[in-house]
């Protein structure tokens, strides 16, 4: 899953319970996130590690790996590019060898800058 300010990103066929399922999209709809399924293939693929980020403009920017961005449909795609510009790049020794993708090698910072 990646959940980002206005949408997020979830495997919701990774939930066992499909009450459980439906309260998680339902929780995430509450808080005024646009909700972007994908599948178990999907996921497999990395496309639910991925990070969304700031650019030096303050500009938000999706990052994920090429796997992930491959692996979604023309239809993800398009609502995704909805709310953030898409940025991949292919890192299949990761992936193959790490065991993870591009969310798994950055460190997110969510504290404001002074002033702000």
């Amino acid at each position: 899953m990646s959940v980002a300010e206005n949408y997020a990103i979830v495997c919701l066929d990774a939930v066992p319970d499909t009450i459980q399922a439906q309260m998680l999209k339902s929780s995430l709809e509450l808080t005024g996130k646009s909700v972007i399924p994908i599948s178990f293939a999907q996921m497999n693929q990395f496309a639910g590690n991925m990070l969304e980020v700031r650019d030096k403009n303050g500009k938000a920017v999706l990052l994920m790996s090429s796997t992930a961005f491959h692996s979604l449909d023309t239809g993800q795609i398009t609502e995704i590019e909805k709310h953030v510009r898409i940025a991949h790049i292919a890192i299949p020794t990761i992936e193959t060898l790490g065991g993870g993708s591009l969310r798994c090698m950055l460190a997110g910072i969510q504290i404001p800058r002074k002033g702000e």
